[in-house]
């Protein structure tokens, strides 16, 4: 575990893990057994249980929150494609996550499929396997057929999340300012930004 742990954490080779670990080859091995069978995302299911039960609340949660990250990758080790929205050329995470940020599910996939069409991809059969599921909070991405389709084949409520909107003025303060029963406001617009 720790050798597992320690290439995780440091990201090095496995052909360069320290000798004071077991040969890179066992740890792969295990590694890749594990990931393989699901262990790791069982032990990260019963880790996520255990701490929601300890903060106080329950052990499955009722909303979650997805979102995606592009990642730049060289063409070693696996596929990849390009993200022209964010110009990258690699891989993109998405991650459903409760809303204390614990991972509930993750989908590695090539960078050029976006975010709407990577929804089946990510939460196929997740209502099963949370099934106090309720709302689901998206960007921008996810609106037309994503949100449709999550609204569609799981039932949950989907809210699309905005930025907030750039100020367009200020309330500016007149009169004299050390009796405040003599300060007005007035609103001045903002010239347009650059």
């Amino acid at each position: 575990m720790n050798a597992i742990f320690y290439v995780v954490r440091s990201g090095c080779a496995w052909r360069l893990l320290p000798h004071e670990f077991p040969p890179w080859q066992t740890a792969y091995h295990y590694f890749r057994l594990w990931r393989l069978d699901g262990t790791w995302e069982r032990l990260n299911g019963v880790l996520r249980d255990q701490l929601r039960i300890i903060i106080g609340r329950q052990p499955q949660p009722s909303a979650a929150i997805i979102d995606s990250q592009s990642v730049r990758t060289t063409g070693v080790g696996g596929v990849r494609g390009y993200d022209g929205a964010k110009r990258v050329n690699g891989r993109k995470r998405h991650v459903l996550v409760d809303t204390g940020g614990l991972v509930l599910r993750a989908k590695v996939h090539t960078a050029d499929i976006q975010d709407r069409a990577a929804v089946p991809l990510l939460l196929e059969g997740a209502d099963g396997q949370f099934p106090r599921v309720e709302h689901l909070w998206v960007d921008q991405g996810y609106t037309g057929s994503g949100k449709s389709w999550i609204e569609e084949h799981l039932g949950w409520r989907v809210e699309v999340v905005r930025h907030p909107p750039h100020p367009r003025g200020e309330w500016v303060p007149h009169g004299d300012m050390q009796d405040w029963r003599t300060i007005w406001f007035s609103w001045h617009r903002l010239p347009p930004s650059p």
